[in-house]
């Protein structure tokens, strides 16, 4: 029984041992040359309820193999060269952003799923791509996108999603609710409602929305359907994400406002999400059942009689087919040796084997020679915990003089604390005891968060007050000269000024200046950018951290200008990042 033959039974099982280890070689091969990464993404999905659905990725992937095993099992592989090319580009992709510090996280995992493509591209040819670029092209859906441009793309779904379901709360009778950014402000029964619906995720995007897209995609491509279909499927993949978000957050309102805020918090509030996922199960299927029977079949026919003849002769022609059938098998298989097809797929045969050599050789090398260069220079692409060396709420007050604290506000919504990404934070508001009572910087809310094992830099000022109604008026950079008892010294921060979009009770009447900065590994950075290169500055050192430091203005009446926020962040910076840098922060994140 000769390859075809046993392909046509479509099961895996009967291909030779020798092609399963072929298989196993590369696939263990290629693991070991992207194995950081792998951890990394497992490690994400674990922890980032955004991209838990990468889990199942993987799975839906190999299901979509399974469904063309038939093609694959039959298809004759003809290796091509320009996979080999296109591998070790795409190997150097990964490479270079693993050790330059101007590297990006999601172009490796994108270079690990390319570099996947081309690893079948070279082995198995262009016939092997036809049927295995969909699963290939699938495991992008479970890379997670980079922060900013998940936010930038999804806070506008969610505010148009936000906007609806405030004004379904609002039918309610005894409830008043208004939309501020991706937030909705309650009012029951003439009193406010704290904390305010969804303000946890404000400062993050449309939650389970690549997942939304991902099972769009899927019921595209689960069935041999025409290509209008999937057009269709795939066109409604982002409307019914807002739909179905838009139902979570209106039942979300509801319980909250009707039923116990309790239940509306915490994990009842990821219940909650992921029971949207049923649901839109639930409409792709209604559109996939709904576009099947939108038309009648070309092949269809309405007189029955016709088809029990067209059957009957079906029948005859089939036993006439079968008898023929058989006859030309006995002269196949008499006429096998000098086949020039046969000839064909020897040869085929005989190639695969120096392309799989090649593939082997070129990840085995890739491999274990960054293993090589990592491990010989001492380079850490896992970095270990570095706690602080003291807790932030364990600061010495009397130190930050003529500062004194007015308050310590504390954030008491586990949903907020969990976004926060880290419980390692202080909430205090300084007044100047020096400054006149009429001075409108007097009064300073300093906000300082510290992640002892950063994994990447979280979301900045301009994405959280985005998310609660606010629009950005200013941005520009700060330069503060700070007396620090070693001496004078310069730092840059970034300073923005936000107005509300509204005027009322819930979007307030002033501006807020906001100027931050970031500490990381020993050194200032005054934005995510800069923040990011010192992080993958850090290759040679065994443990990372970064702290944001943000101070935010407009605490009394007034809005202060530009050169006061400065002139006031000068004198509370002077006195506050040196008790930071002398009993908090890590002494030396570099060491090795």
């Amino acid at each position: 029984m000769d390859r075809r033959e046993e392909a046509s039974k479509g099961r895996w099982l009967d291909l030779d041992w020798h092609i399963w280890v072929r298989i196993g070689l590369l696939a263990g091969l290629f693991l070991f040359l992207f194995r950081h990464e792998i951890e990394r993404l497992i490690w994400r999905w674990s922890s980032d309820p955004s991209w838990s659905h990468g889990f199942l990725i993987p799975l839906l992937s190999l299901y979509f193999v399974n469904q063309h095993k038939t093609q694959i099992l039959q298809v004759q592989a003809r290796p091509s060269y320009l996979g080999c090319v296109v591998l070790v580009f795409w190997i150097a992709v990964y490479v270079f952003n693993v050790i330059s510090p101007a590297g990006y996280a999601y172009l490796r995992s994108i270079a690990m799923v390319m570099a996947l493509g081309a690893v079948v591209l070279f082995v198995g040819g262009w016939r092997m791509a036809r049927y295995t670029w969909l699963p290939v092209a699938y495991l992008l859906f479970a890379v997670p996108l980079p922060d900013r441009y998940y936010v930038g793309m999804t806070m506008p779904l969610r505010m148009a999603a936000a906007k609806v379901s405030a004004a379904l709360l609002d039918m309610v009778p005894g409830v008043e609710a208004v939309a501020r950014g991706a937030v909705i402000d309650v009012v029951h029964r003439g009193r406010v409602l704290e904390p305010a619906l969804d303000v946890a995720d404000a400062c993050s995007g449309m939650r389970l929305l690549m997942a939304f897209v991902a099972l769009g995609v899927a019921m595209a491509y689960i069935h041999d359907r025409p290509l209008w279909q999937r057009a269709v499927l795939l066109v409604f993949t982002v409307p019914i994400a807002i739909l179905c978000n838009l139902v979570r957050v209106t039942a979300t309102g509801f319980i909250y406002v009707l039923i116990d805020p309790r239940y509306a918090q915490g994990v009842y509030h990821d219940l909650l999400g992921f029971a949207m996922l049923p649901l839109a199960l639930g409409i792709y299927g209604f559109l996939a059942w709904f576009t099947s029977n939108l038309f009648v079949e070309q092949g269809q026919t309405l007189y029955p009689d016709i088809v029990v003849r067209g059957r009957r002769h079906a029948q005859v022609g089939a036993e006439g087919t079968q008898a023929a059938e058989s006859r030309t098998r006995i002269t196949n298989n008499e006429e096998r040796t000098t086949n020039p097809e046969e000839r064909t797929t020897s040869d085929d045969r005989r190639a695969v084997v120096p392309a799989f050599l090649v593939c082997a050789v070129v990840l085995a090398l890739c491999g274990v020679g960054l293993s090589a260069v990592v491990g010989g220079l001492g380079a850490y692409l896992k970095k270990e915990p570095m706690p602080l060396r003291r807790p932030l709420d364990q600061m010495d007050e009397s130190a930050l003089a003529p500062f004194r604290v007015v308050s310590r506000p504390r954030i008491e919504d586990t949903d907020v604390l969990k976004s926060l990404g880290t419980t390692d934070y202080i909430q205090w508001v300084f007044e100047d005891t020096e400054a006149d009572a009429a001075q409108p910087a007097r009064l300073v809310l300093a906000f300082v968060t510290y992640y002892g094992l950063p994994d990447r830099v979280p979301h900045v000022p301009e994405e959280c007050y985005l998310g609660v109604g606010f629009q950005c008026l200013a941005t520009d950079q700060a330069m503060l000269s700070l007396d620090v008892p070693q001496g004078r010294t310069s730092v840059v921060a970034k300073y923005l000024v936000f107005g509300p979009t509204q005027v009322g009770p819930w979007g307030g009447a002033g501006n807020v200046p906001v100027l931050y900065l970031f500490r990381v590994n020993g050194q200032y950075a005054a934005n995510r950018d800069e923040a990011r290169i010192a992080l993958n500055r850090n290759i040679w050192g065994r443990h990372s951290y970064f702290s944001k430091v943000e101070l935010v203005f407009n605490r009394d009446a007034g809005t202060p200008s530009k050169s006061q926020v400065v002139q006031t962040s000068q004198r509370l910076l002077g006195v506050l990042l040196p008790v930071l840098e002398r009993d908090h922060w890590p002494l030396d994140a570099l060491k090795r």
